[in-house]
């Protein structure tokens, strides 16, 4: 939330100390998930591997960040997510990583689903650490990045849309105006990729996983046919019985 967490450190410190490993262990493990190093799924186009370090974390040397910018700890912050008994435990996992680093971790368990996403687009929300979740529409990262982090479609006082944090760069948006110009998916796809590493350099979000889906059909099932076009779902249009 870059209304509350506008000391760039304090951001990094968080990624650096994130145990990724332990989210993921503690949501199924890797039947349910892989670790994330980037918000674009590595499906998607625009996709780069090593953005955030993923792993277990290193809070040591987030400790040492905090330190170095002269920030007190432990430093209080509050994390809101969507409460399920695993999403309570994949929040525990990454509030002892954080404590270990030097951070005091409130965790905001959200019961009502039905609102959660309301909730967090309050530009006046007190969370500082915000989950949400994204699928890209088609395999570009124009439908990730672009619709998450432009601070300008947000058209009214009282919602952020889907930019949850309040994150606002002339620079992020000036690389999403050249990329919605871009002649081809090539050229496109690099100045987004240029974006993404905006968003990095910032802290704009931390990326934690990547949902595995499993698609299951009978036997009986015909013309069975997973594209792109159907958002990864099967394709309705030749699906058939025996």
């Amino acid at each position: 939330n870059f209304n509350r967490l506008t000391n760039l450190a304090v951001r990094q410190a968080l990624a650096t100390a994130l145990d990724d490993t332990a989210w993921v262990t503690a949501g199924g493990g890797e039947k349910a998930y892989t670790e994330a190093t980037d918000i674009v799924n590595p499906a998607v186009k625009g996709y780069q591997e090593g953005l955030f370090p993923g792993g277990a974390g290193d809070p040591d040397k987030a400790k040492q960040i905090l330190d170095s910018a002269g920030v007190k700890t432990p430093y209080a912050i509050k994390y809101t997510y969507p409460s399920t008994p695993t999403a309570d435990k994949q929040a525990a996992a990454i509030k002892e990583g954080w404590e270990k680093a030097g951070f005091k971790v409130t965790l905001d368990g959200v019961a009502d689903a039905d609102t959660y996403y309301t909730n967090i687009q309050n530009p006046g929300q007190d969370a500082d650490v915000i989950w949400a979740g994204w699928g890209a529409d088609w395999p570009s990262a124009i439908t990730v990045t672009a619709p998450l982090f432009d601070s300008r479609p947000n058209l009214t006082k009282n919602s952020n849309g889907q930019d949850y944090g309040a994150y606002k760069s002339d620079e992020f948006n000036a690389l999403v105006d050249q990329a919605q110009e871009a002649s081809d998916l090539d050229q496109q796809t690099q100045l987004l990729q240029q974006a993404d590493k905006v968003l990095a350099k910032d802290v704009a979000y931390i990326p934690i996983d990547t949902a595995i889906f499993y698609m299951l059909r009978g036997s009986n099932v015909t013309g069975y046919t997973n594209t792109a076009a159907s958002n990864g779902y099967p394709d309705l249009g030749p699906i058939g019985v025996k």
